[in-house]
């Protein structure tokens, strides 16, 4: 599976077109990714494409938005998409996916946090279908700009790679962050009554999955 950005007149947006292993030839037709036929402008490099293991199919995350792209979207191929999160307009956002050997993808962009531009991470549940409490990765000291994002997923960790531009200087630098993923914790009741003897249930959830415990 290929996937890219197109700005042809008529086939504006990010494709994805099955080929043929053995010689490359396309096989069937191209399909286009939801809302991303108006996108005049793409992403800087590659398009970020995964697949799953054991046929658990073809991912691709991509910046969208028209006129801005401020929108990070995850699109499994031939169905529909999911909103990862809305960026801030004032940047141009990118963005890259990773499957680890067990198929927990993760999702890892850029926005502008308290007017520093930061790398952003997020794990998906076992089934793809619910995202992971986010987790800042930080930034490239000094970055003025990050034009692309790669990442390598292991069992337990993301390992992001950052090309940044380093204040005025023409030449980029590589910014490495390793991201544990982010947990949710959750108390039951959520509220105490003062003077009120009160047992408190506290649950870890892993993108709503419950955190095995460990003694």
């Amino acid at each position: 599976m290929m996937a890219w950005y197109s700005n042809a007149t008529g086939h504006l947006g990010v494709w994805a077109q099955d080929v043929n292993p053995g010689n490359g030839a396309p096989a069937g037709a191209a399909i286009n990714m939801p809302h991303t036929s108006n996108m005049n402008v793409g992403m800087i490099g590659r398009t970020p494409i995964v697949a799953r293991p054991n046929n658990g199919g073809f991912y691709v995350a991509y910046a969208t938005g028209y006129p801005a792209l401020n929108r990070i979207l995850l699109w499994r191929v031939g169905g529909g998409t999911s909103l990862v999160s809305k960026t801030t307009r004032n940047v141009t956002p990118t963005t890259t996916v990773a499957t680890d050997g067990n198929g927990r993808l993760w999702v890892a962009w850029t926005d502008v946090i308290k007017g520093k531009l930061h790398v952003l991470a997020g794990r998906l549940n076992r089934t793809a279908s619910k995202y992971g409490a986010v987790v800042d990765a930080g930034r490239p000291a000094g970055a003025s700009s990050i034009y692309r994002l790669d990442a390598n997923a292991t069992a337990g960790a993301l390992d992001v790679f950052a090309n940044s531009l380093i204040g005025v200087n023409p030449a980029t630098a590589t910014y490495y962050k390793r991201v544990l993923p982010g947990l949710t914790l959750l108390a039951d009741p959520q509220k105490l009554h003062r003077g009120k003897k009160t047992d408190v249930t506290f649950i870890v959830r892993d993108a709503g999955d419950p955190v095995e415990e460990r003694r």
